[in-house]
């Protein structure tokens, strides 16, 4: 009789032990369409001891509360002022007579003025200058200039921006590079002539 009674016993355990569940729940989404959770969890229970809970990623997402933290997600604005106009004059610069002239419109006055960084072609000299603001005028943005000074013996080539950096009333700073300058359309480069080397010939 015990014998039986051990025996039932230790086929209720393995029942038990075997014994898994996994949760996939439905919600409402966009559309009023009904579309899975992507998430469950499996628990296993070892003979009364102590349990195992797993927890199962059906499609490679984690629980979500649904469209409205997707929706703040994405609504966070880019701070800093937006760049509207970028001019680099000339474009092809002789360094014994020619100063290059920048000139950027911005959305509004910054707190500070921005500046703006030229590389040459080997990286191994740059020229820098903050610019100063000449005219702001309602919708037509705050528009800064500068002249930036190239040595006639500085390296001769393609000069291309760094980096131009703005920021907007309240401080908010951008740094545009090369890229993001290419994908607004504005120029990012000038030739130099001068009497200087390049570290790249030979």
């Amino acid at each position: 009789m015990c014998r039986v009674a051990l025996l039932l016993i230790v086929i209720l355990s393995l029942i038990q032990v075997s014994s898994a569940w996994a949760h996939i729940s439905y919600g409402i989404g966009e559309g009023a369409s009904l579309h899975p959770a992507m998430y469950g969890f499996r628990t296993d229970d070892m003979v009364g001891v102590f349990s195992i809970e797993k927890k199962i990623v059906l499609a490679g997402g984690e629980p979500s509360g649904g469209a409205d933290d997707r929706a703040s997600d994405t609504s966070d604005a880019r701070l800093g002022p937006d760049l509207l106009n970028l001019t680099i004059e000339p474009r092809v610069l002789n360094a014994t007579v020619d100063a290059l002239n920048v000139s950027v419109t911005l959305s509004g006055i910054g707190a500070s003025p921005p500046a703006i960084r030229l590389v040459s072609p080997s990286g191994g000299m740059s020229a820098e200058v903050q610019l100063n603001q000449t005219v702001s005028s309602g919708s037509s943005g705050a528009i800064y200039q500068g002249d930036i000074c190239i040595s006639e013996d500085a390296e001769p080539g393609r000069w291309r921006v760094s980096w131009l950096r703005a920021s907007d009333s309240q401080g908010h700073t951008i740094l545009l590079g090369e890229d993001e300058l290419n994908a607004m359309g504005f120029p990012t480069y000038i030739d130099v002539n001068s009497r200087g080397c390049s570290p790249l010939q030979g």
